[in-house]
């Protein structure tokens, strides 16, 4: 898809990012952005399970638990109705899946659950990642994977307020350039 080509719809020019290649059973909350609550067990080196609890004018709606639900942690991220958003998601992923997880709103913090404090002790290489999608409707759903029964990875949906066919930059010279190719994605 192209993000110049105006006969694609706003879901179509979502972009798609995700903390690595997906393994085991893919899931996807496309779409689901009006995040009411957000339910997470987990241990010290893992994610469990999560679980979205969405917000619209017919009510709430929950998706699946996308992992088994038996980690010895569980907390309940809860979002002010009508004026918290979520702005960002960040955490760290190993060869196992994912070993924590932070979100952040316009109003607060939470996390990390899962691994906190050193890695040292892992045997596998960890990779921390973070996305930031600071304007309000940015935020348009997420996706992941579980792999043996746990959270292997999961990504987001971010739906850009500008278009990259449009967008002017400036030069080291202060000269203005135009950024006219086609970007797929």
């Amino acid at each position: 898809m192209y993000f110049s080509d105006e006969k694609h719809t706003k879901m179509d020019k979502m972009l798609k990012l995700g903390t690595k290649p997906m393994q085991g059973s893919n899931w996807d909350e496309r779409g689901k952005s009006n995040v009411a609550q957000i339910l997470i067990t987990h241990q010290k080196t893992m994610i469990n399970s999560i679980q979205f609890v969405y917000r619209s004018h017919k009510g709430v709606s929950h998706s699946k638990i996308y992992g088994e639900p038996d980690g010895l942690n569980f907390d309940l991220l809860t979002f002010d109705d009508s004026v918290e958003y979520l702005t960002s998601v960040a955490g760290v992923c190993g060869d196992d899946g994912l070993a924590s997880i932070s979100f952040g709103t316009n109003k607060r913090s939470f996390g990390p659950f899962g691994a906190i404090g050193t890695y040292d002790t892992f045997k596998f290489v960890l990779k921390e990642f973070t996305y930031n999608f600071e304007h309000e409707g940015s935020f348009q759903g997420f996706h992941g994977s579980v792999k043996n029964s746990r959270v292997f990875a999961i990504g987001i949906y971010v739906q850009p307020i500008m278009s990259f066919s449009t967008l002017d930059m400036m030069t080291d010279d202060d000269q203005s350039i135009q950024l006219d190719a086609k970007y797929s994605f």
